[in-house]
């Protein structure tokens, strides 16, 4: 138990490290005498704070799920999927639960009913039944759905070609791998969800809690091992025609180009370079013959236009960084 308890205590530190204000602003979790012993355990460690998410009480899920089923038995698709009235869908649910996530998928629930110390998580969606097992061990659901709303927009892709170089982490309670790839950069793997649940679009998300410290990392990569990253959310400048900075056929001073790599292995005709413009971190990404993206440190956008300007580069488009309700962006 000591070494499970330990485990949960570095998930904390990992919150922590994605959400600067985990640490001073988490509440102590509120759950009830006979709530399962491995949930308690997990809770007790993080506490609750926006980097866990929320956690709900039985009869605070109770009283959730009769606004949300009073709305469902409006809709005709709802009631045929099942039953007549708002009692149906709550019948269609163990007799003890707690309701995890509500959205426009459906609910998601743990079933405490039949006293696991790790109950089962189930999926139930508004037009279809019958309820879907979304994870057998609640505790994995959890760090998943935890450590992705911690690292919010802070996310990219890894395509090892191989075995990774990782340290796997958090091995007595995540099953699905959690792999440390440099200090404050981790690599998660979802559990294994069934299909009909919700699939993410990036089930193996790299996370980072600096995008700063995420690019120094890649410039002291070999440039085939950059390759195998990509490159972190922020501002970006869209270039029609990159004259001297077409990655193709080289790249502007200070900057290495790399082939990118994606599930589809090394080699996908995209090019990308890391590096400078003065003390801001600036990426490059484009195709053979396409438009050129550069992406920029937010802070740093008068610098990188001025930069693109002495270049002779023309700006045609612009995306600011979008900050997520936290506030957290890793710049």
């Amino acid at each position: 138990m000591e070494t499970t308890r330990q485990a949960f205590r570095e998930l904390d530190a990992i919150y922590a490290r994605l959400q600067p204000g985990h640490a001073a602003g988490k509440k102590p979790a509120q759950l009830e005498p006979d709530a399962p012993g491995r949930m308690r355990e997990m809770w007790e460690a993080t506490g609750v704070s926006e980097a866990t998410g929320k956690l709900r009480t039985r009869a605070e899920s109770e009283e959730e799920l009769a606004g949300i089923f009073r709305k469902w038995a409006a809709a005709p698709v709802s009631r045929s999927a099942w039953g007549a009235d708002a009692a149906a869908f709550r019948r269609a649910l163990p007799e003890r639960l707690r309701v995890l996530r509500t959205g426009t998928a459906g609910v998601v629930v743990s079933d405490e009913t039949g006293g696991a110390d790790d109950p089962p998580v189930l999926l139930m969606k508004p037009d279809r039944s019958p309820l879907v097992r979304y994870h057998d061990r609640y505790t994995e659901w959890q760090i998943w759905r935890g450590l992705g709303l911690a690292s919010g927009d802070r996310q990219a892709h890894y395509h090892p070609f191989g075995a990774a170089d990782g340290q796997a982490i958090l091995k007595e309670v995540y099953s699905p791998g959690l792999q440390l790839i440099a200090d404050g950069l981790w690599w998660l793997h979802v559990p294994p969800f069934p299909r009909d649940a919700e699939i993410p679009v990036n089930p193996h998300p790299l996370i980072y809690a600096s995008a700063k410290a995420y690019l120094e990392f890649l410039l002291g990569l070999p440039v085939e091992k950059q390759a195998l990253f990509t490159l972190p959310k922020a501002s970006v400048f869209e270039v029609t025609n990159p004259g001297p900075i077409n990655l193709a056929h080289g790249a502007p001073e200070g900057f290495r180009v790399s082939d990118r790599a994606d599930d589809r292995g090394p080699v996908t005709g995209w090019f990308q370079a890391i590096g400078r413009v003065g003390g801001a971190f600036v990426w490059l990404v484009m195709r053979e013959n396409s438009d050129l993206t550069v992406g920029f440190d937010p802070a740093a956008g008068a610098q990188v236009r001025a930069w693109l300007d002495g270049l002779g580069v023309p700006i045609a488009r612009e995306r600011p960084l979008k900050v997520p309700s936290s506030g957290v962006t890793g710049w």
